[in-house]
């Protein structure tokens, strides 16, 4: 009877396993001191508190954010995926941005890139902005010197993506444009717009193949009757 309990589980213990996710955080940048300097260019430090690459952001005391942040003060701000490219796992990619001061001569004030799939956002002169996912592009509006909490949640396993504003959904569950993608961009290529950006977070979800916890579990069973069957066999010589 004991046997046959703990048999069941070992295996219930595996079922229950392959419903369970590992969730952890790539990327948490809060531009803070240490290690990013107000004053001085964002800090390439890589995962998990800095860019991997930074073409001319400045570090500086934003009060509309209440904090430090990076403002756009040349041309790009990357954030790479080390494994290169991402192929699987739901990653929530997110981050706080506010216009500060447009550039009235240019169109394009802000380019938010996801590479190697076609998924971008772009903010233009006049306070429209669309987001962009292959050929389709969804419009809004936004106001200068307003914070705005974006946020991408890209499924890779369902090859699927909702966008969010402030929380809520304007998005969902739609086809990425894409097979992998390995870096978050943020450009203003042309002009002097200047843009904040804080609170940088991209966070991985990743949930294990059903059948590996189902084996563990099946596995776990086989050892504890294997000690089983060797403990009675003894008994009875």
């Amino acid at each position: 009877m004991k046997i046959k309990i703990l048999l069941a589980v070992f295996i219930l213990l595996g079922l229950a396993g392959a419903a369970r996710s590992e969730i952890s955080f790539l990327y948490n940048v809060g531009f803070e001191n240490p290690p990013h300097v107000a004053g001085q260019p964002v800090t390439v430090s890589g995962p998990p508190d800095g860019p991997t690459y930074n073409g001319g952001f400045l570090i500086a005391n934003v009060p509309l954010m209440g904090s430090q942040a990076a403002v756009s003060d040349g041309n790009t701000m990357s954030f790479a995926n080390p494994s290169v490219f991402v192929t699987s796992g739901i990653h929530s990619i997110s981050w706080d941005w506010a216009l500060l001061t447009p550039d009235l001569n240019e169109n394009l004030q802000c380019n938010v890139t996801i590479w190697q799939t076609d998924l971008s956002m772009v903010h233009l002169r006049g306070g429209d902005f669309n987001v962009r996912y292959g050929s389709d592009y969804w419009w809004s509006s936004y106001v200068e010197n307003v914070v705005y909490h974006y946020e991408y949640e890209i499924d890779m396993d369902s090859r699927t993506f909702s966008f969010f504003i402030d929380g809520s959904p304007v998005l969902s569950d739609l086809p990425v444009p894409g097979s992998a993608f390995d870096k978050v961009s943020f450009y203003r290529p042309y002009g002097n717009a200047l843009y904040a950006v804080d609170n940088f977070q991209w966070e991985v979800e990743i949930i294990p193949e059903p059948t590996t916890n189902l084996l563990l579990g099946v596995g776990g069973a086989g050892l504890a009757l294997k000690h089983w069957y060797e403990k009675h066999k003894k008994q009875k010589e």
